[in-house]
């Protein structure tokens, strides 16, 4: 075996062929429900500096964004990332409160394609999930 290369179990899980789903997060809440949904490990980031490291090293398939991150507007965020990884995105808000018209205008308008509130984010996310990557696969295809 003089020549082969062995690598790491968490490089071997990002390397670009696998893809993953990118999750932007304070707590890592749902992912467990995003990786049964998407059949895709999860890369959960949680800080800016965690964020810039995973970007060169992953293949995303779809991201996905809490509309709470403390360290981040997320509609800013989601903006610049959608520009860099071009990837479905999927937002998760607590709850659709008095200002949820111009949130999901300003979402909307910076890449969001999805967003699910809680406590229906349960509920929604395998359907989402699946349309998600169903749409990244055929703007890949072309």
């Amino acid at each position: 075996m003089a020549g082969a290369r062995v690598i790491a179990m968490r490089q071997y899980r990002m390397r670009p062929e696998r893809g993953c789903v990118l999750y932007v997060t304070d707590q890592g809440r749902w992912s467990s429900e995003l990786e049964e949904s998407s059949g895709l490990p999860v890369v959960e980031v949680k800080s800016a500096n965690e964020l810039e490291a995973v970007l060169a090293d992953i293949s995303a398939h779809l991201l996905v964004v809490e509309k709470d991150v403390h360290w981040a507007c997320s509609v800013e965020l989601v903006s610049e990332l959608n520009y860099l990884l071009e990837v479905p995105v999927l937002m998760l808000a607590p709850s659709c409160g008095p200002c949820a018209h111009d949130f999901l205008r300003d979402a909307y308008h910076a890449g969001v394609d999805d967003v699910l509130y809680d406590p229906w984010i349960e509920q929604g996310l395998n359907q989402a999930m699946n349309l998600l990557l169903k749409l990244h696969r055929s703007e890949s295809v072309r």
